[in-house]
């Protein structure tokens, strides 16, 4: 994954360096900003845009029954663009096995992303808000063994023996943290797959994201998705134990 130099330069790093993981157990990293709008989308305005994306994008087929849907993936798989309402989204997914190329090249991804779409809307709808989902599955049989004890996560404790009750099948557990940059919220989910069968589950999801709002003229959604991704980082860090984190292999 490539991109041209961005016209949206990064302000200069003040604080510690993020923390970095030789193998984090991430699978995908959304990018996406809301407009105070429904996007317009013309079938000409949609033709500029793939053309302003280029080749190696393929328009992907809409749910039945939504009408203001779009989405795009590019031909190998690794990233994919959804356009949906008032959201542009733009995603990388590793969820095949494509190791994760980090931030500052999902956030070139975006940028891209962005050009096409100033190319085919304008006058574009007002951006209002903006968000940044990093999406972790951890497999069953590295930092936990059975969801009665998920004590790698450092806001669970095991769970004690009950009587008539056997071994949980599922779980899910949410937080919601105001932030005070961007009006911004932070929110952590853990929990299981959907159960297809009774089979127990082997794997967790573990969902951040931060979303905040461009209330100040000086705001950028770029910045946004700065700050989100630093504060998403310093949480995945504080979450995991020492053990987990060295599992991820935590280099600093």
């Amino acid at each position: 994954m490539s991109g041209s130099p961005s016209p949206f330069p990064r302000r200069p790093e003040t604080r510690p360096p993020l923390p970095d993981y030789a193998h984090p157990p991430l699978v995908q990293v959304v990018l996406a900003v809301r407009f105070d709008e429904t996007a317009s989308f013309p079938p000409e305005r949609q033709q500029t845009f793939e053309q302003a994306l280029g080749p190696t994008w393929e328009l992907q087929d809409r749910p039945r029954s939504v009408t203001t849907y779009r989405g795009w993936r590019t031909k190998i798989g690794d990233q994919a663009i959804v356009l949906a309402d008032n959201r542009l989204s733009y995603s990388w997914d590793g969820q095949g096995g494509d190791l994760y190329p980090h931030y500052p090249l999902v956030r070139e991804g975006f940028v891209g992303v962005w050009n096409a779409w100033c190319t085919a809307v304008n006058p574009a709808p007002k951006t209002v808000g903006w968000s940044v989902t990093y999406f972790n599955r951890i497999p069953q049989g590295t930092v936990w063994t059975t969801l009665a004890d998920c004590s790698f996560f450092r806001w669970l404790c095991p769970i004690p023996a009950t009587d008539g009750l056997a071994a949980p099948r599922g779980m899910h557990h949410a937080w919601q943290f105001p932030l005070e940059k961007f009006a911004a919220t932070l929110t952590v989910q853990l929990e299981t797959p959907p159960l297809a069968d009774a089979n127990p589950p082997d794997s967790l999801r573990l969902l951040l994201t931060c979303e905040g709002s461009l209330s100040d003229p000086d705001d950028t959604f770029l910045a946004g998705f700065d700050y989100g991704r630093e504060v998403i980082v310093r949480t995945f860090r504080q979450l995991m134990t020492p053990a987990a984190n060295d599992y991820w292999g935590l280099k600093s």
